[in-house]
């Protein structure tokens, strides 16, 4: 099984697990950007809002990407959402912003769209067709969507905002999502966040709120439309879709008295899916996929016998930033625009 193992949990001699490189810090991801105070816009906004393209094409285009403001801010959010998960059950209060409601009622109506546009009878048992049904719905009417969340002042953005929303829901022609439409959805946020219209003190309610809430719509269009896993590598993978409700599921699980090998317990499962990520993540996994847990899951199963949740959430740092925002033919997908500036 050595090969299935996650880069952080053999111990080195060098480096021991849960060690030194770090300064006390939750995560190993980069500093966060300086926030701006609501409402306060970025003197690009003033620039005309466009599409959002793609420019990721060779290893070099990586390199340029992974030392550019973009990438430091996308880490720097992602930083934040983690830290504000720390020891937070989803079950606190949160005060709600009228973004995040507005974003709240939008990731609403895209699930009723699911039950309108119900999966269709094919031969091939995964991607199923239907979804490209809803996909072109989201395409024509998620910029009226947005405008709805927007200012009257900034209703343009709408037409970049729309790349970003429409990459978060996987692709309609491979019938497929994986971990770099997860990132597209951050990156939604982080666009937001350039804007002015979200703040730090949104943190915890995207954190704890609004992404549970995507992730909720993400397995209901999964389970609906068969959607093939964008890019895994199968059993020897962390997760076919995911890897953000892990990485801020281990924060929310710091502190609590049972650790990592709690996922083999179905009751502590039941009893917690609704409060906590980490544990949501690992129920659906055991619903959708038969066997043992050490062989459908054998990454998951290794992270289970690490000695703590804060080692669990520093590993799973490191595995985002090299898995997913430095890996070719994740970030190749990745878009650009006048909101978040290419390399």
């Amino acid at each position: 099984m050595e090969a299935t193992r996650a880069p952080w949990v053999q111990q080195s001699a060098e480096h021991p697990v849960g060690d030194a490189t770090s300064d006390g810090d939750s995560s190993t991801l980069m500093p966060p950007p300086p926030p701006r105070p609501r409402g306060e816009k970025a003197g690009k906004d003033r620039r005309s809002f466009q599409v959002p393209f793609k420019i990721i094409r060779t290893p070099q285009d990586v390199s340029r990407f992974i030392g550019s403001t973009t990438y430091a801010k996308l880490v720097g959010l992602v930083s934040r959402m983690q830290k504000a998960a720390t020891g937070q059950s989803q079950a606190c209060e949160c005060s709600t912003s009228p973004v995040v409601a507005g974003f709240m009622d939008l990731l609403c109506s895209l699930s009723t769209w699911v039950e309108e546009i119900p999966p269709i009878d094919q031969a091939m048992r995964y991607g199923n067709k239907a979804f490209r049904q809803w996909h072109q719905k989201l395409v024509a009417d998620g910029p009226d969507l947005l405008s709805k969340i927007l200012p009257r002042q900034l209703v343009s953005a709408a037409v970049e905002l729309q790349g970003y929303l429409a990459g978060s829901f996987g692709d309609p022609t491979r019938i497929d999502y994986g971990t770099g439409h997860e990132t597209c959805f951050v990156a939604l946020l982080l666009c937001m966040f350039e804007l002015g219209l979200l703040t730090d003190a949104d943190l915890s309610t995207l954190v704890l709120k609004l992404f549970p809430r995507y992730l909720q719509l993400m397995r209901q269009l999964q389970l609906t439309y068969r959607l093939e896993p964008a890019g895994t590598h199968g059993v020897w993978g962390l997760d076919d879709y995911h890897i953000l409700p892990y990485l801020f599921g281990a924060a929310q699980l710091k502190g609590q008295p049972l650790g990592p090998a709690a996922i083999h317990d179905p009751k502590v499962l039941e009893e917690n899916y609704n409060s906590y990520m980490y544990y949501e993540a690992i129920r659906f996994i055991r619903q959708v996929k038969k066997g043992p847990f050490f062989e459908h899951s054998p990454m998951l199963n290794d992270i289970s016998a690490l000695p703590s949740w804060d080692v669990v959430a520093k590993g799973m740092c490191r595995m985002y930033e090299a898995e997913v925002l430095q890996k070719q033919p994740v970030i190749q997908h990745f878009f650009f625009g006048s909101i978040l500036l290419p390399p």
